[in-house]
C-alpha cells in the first residue's frame, strides 16, 4: 500500500514538473524597467565632509535611498559641463546602480527598514509576487533593469546601459520573444533604447511587446514643482520644513531627468503652466522663468535635454500602453506675489492626470500603440499595483499571437 502511494506521488510529481517545464517553454520572459527614482543608488564618497556619507576603500554605500544616509543624498547632484552639455558626478564621488538582472532592487528601493516602514518604496514588489504566483523564476523568466535615474535616456548610454540592457534581453531570450514591462520614466528609456540603439531586426527578433505604463511622453507639470520650491511627495507640503525642501530643490535642479521630464512645448503650448500676478510663464518661455528664479544656467540644460528624444517616434514593436485618469494632476503652479517664485509655496491648480503625469502627455501613446488600456481613478505610483494591469501584462505575455 505504501509502495503503491509511492508511486502515485511520483508520478504526480513528474506530471507536475512536465507541466510546469511545457508552461516555461511555451510563454514569453517579462524584464521590467522601472522609473523615476524607483532604482536603488549606491555611492563611493571619497570627499571631506560629514564623517557618516564617506566610505572607506572599495566601498560603496546605499544612498538611494537609506535612512541612515538620508542627508547624504547631495553627494547625488550632478555637474553639467555648458560646452560639452555633458554630466558628471560630484569629484570624489562614483556612483552605481546595483542589481541590474535582478528584481529584488526594484521590489524593494530602499534599505528593509524604509521598505518595511514606506510602502511607497515597494513600487514593483507586487508586480513580480504575483509573475512568481503565475510560476514565473525570479532572476529567469522574470527580471529587471534598474538605472541611473538621475540621467536623462542619452546619457545612460555612455554608462554602457544599453548594451547591458541588449545583452539581458537576448540571454532572457529563450525561444520566445521577450515583454518589456516598464513604468514612468523607464518607459521613454526604453523608447529611445527601442528607436536609437537596436535594430528593427532585433526588434523582431528579441521583442514581443512593450507595455509602457503612466508614461510621460510629453513631461509632466508637476516635475516644475521641484525646480521652483523642493517638492516632496506629501498630502500638505506646508508641513515639510522649509530646510528640507531647499535641500531637494538643490539635488533636482542638478539632475538632467528633471529637465527631460519638464512640460514639452509641442504638449503643452501655450498653456499657463506657472502663473504670477505680473507674468504667466508657459512651456515657451521657460529662459525667462529660469532668468526670474535666478537660474540661468537651467536654461542651457532645459534647452540640452529637449533635443534627446525628438518627437515620439514609434517604438516599432507592438505596443500596449496603459495609464490612469481621473486623478486631480497637478496643471498649474499659482504665485500670489511675483516675488513668491523665489521660496514660497504656490497654489495648485489640478486638472487630470493619473496624479503625477497631466493626461495630454499620457495619451500620446494613442498614436502608435497596438491598444491603450486607460484605468479610471488609478494614480501614477498604484498603476504598477494594479490587479488590472498585472493580468493584462501576462496576458500579453502568455498569449500566442497579441492583440
Amino acid at each position: 500500500m505504501k509502495f503503491s502511494c509511492l508511486l502515485v506521488t511520483a508520478a504526480a510529481a513528474l506530471v507536475s514538473t512536465s507541466l510546469t517545464a511545457s508552461s516555461n517553454e511555451l510563454k514569453s520572459r517579462v524584464l521590467l524597467v522601472p522609473g523615476l527614482a524607483s532604482s536603488r543608488l549606491s555611492a563611493s564618497i571619497k570627499t571631506d565632509g560629514a564623517a557618516w556619507c564617506r566610505t572607506h576603500g572599495n566601498h560603496f554605500a546605499l544612498v538611494w535611498i537609506s535612512l541612515r544616509r538620508i542627508f547624504c543624498s547631495h553627494y547625488l547632484k550632478l555637474v553639467f559641463n555648458p560646452i560639452t552639455k555633458t554630466y558628471t558626478n560630484r569629484p570624489g564621488v562614483t556612483v552605481k546602480v546595483p542589481g541590474f538582472g535582478k528584481t529584488n532592487t526594484v521590489e524593494c528601493v530602499g534599505s528593509f527598514i524604509l521598505c518595511t516602514l514606506l510602502r511607497s518604496l515597494n513600487l514593483m514588489d507586487q508586480m513580480v509576487k504575483f509573475f512568481v504566483r503565475q510560476g514565473y523564476q525570479r532572476g529567469a523568466d522574470i527580471r529587471a533593469a534598474p538605472y541611473d535615474w538621475r540621467l536623462a535616456p542619452d546619457s545612460l548610454r555612455a554608462q554602457g546601459y544599453y548594451a547591458k540592457l541588449k545583452g539581458l534581453i537576448e540571454t532572457m531570450y529563450n525561444g520566445k520573444k521577450v515583454t518589456i514591462a516598464t513604468h514612468s520614466l523607464g518607459s521613454l528609456t526604453t523608447l529611445y533604447f527601442l528607436n536609437s540603439v537596436v535594430t528593427s531586426e532585433w526588434k523582431n527578433k528579441y521583442v514581443k511587446a512593450f507595455v509602457p505604463m503612466g508614461a510621460p511622453w510629453g513631461g509632466a507639470v508637476q516635475t516644475l514643482s521641484g525646480f521652483l520650491y523642493g517638492y516632496i511627495p506629501a498630502s500638505n507640503q506646508r508641513i515639510i520644513p522649509r530646510f528640507i525642501m531647499n535641500y531637494s530643490r538643490c539635488i533636482i535642479r542638478t539632475l538632467q531627468s528633471a529637465y527631460f521630464l519638464a512640460p514639452r512645448p509641442d504638449v503643452f503650448g501655450s498653456q499657463v503652466l506657472v502663473r504670477t500676478p505680473t507674468k504667466n510663464y508657459t512651456a515657451q518661455n521657460y529662459q525667462q522663468l529660469y532668468q526670474d528664479i535666478h537660474y540661468p544656467i537651467g536654461w542651457q540644460k532645459h534647452q540640452a535635454a529637449l533635443g534627446v528624444i525628438k518627437g515620439y517616434p514609434n517604438p516599432g514593436v507592438p505596443t500596449f500602453c496603459i495609464y490612469g485618469t481621473n486623478v486631480p494632476t497637478p496643471e498649474q503652479l499659482v504665485y500670489n506675489k511675483s516675488g513668491d517664485l523665489l521660496n514660497a509655496i504656490p497654489k495648485i491648480i489640478h486638472g487630470n492626470g493619473d496624479g503625477s503625469v497631466n493626461k495630454e502627455s499620457l495619451e500620446i501613446c494613442h498614436r502608435w500603440a497596438k491598444k491603450v488600456t486607460v484605468i479610471n481613478k488609478v494614480n501614477h505610483s498604484d498603476i504598477v499595483r494594479s490587479s488590472q494591469v498585472m493580468h493584462e501584462i501576462l496576458r500579453i505575455a502568455t498569449a500566442d499571437t497579441i492583440q
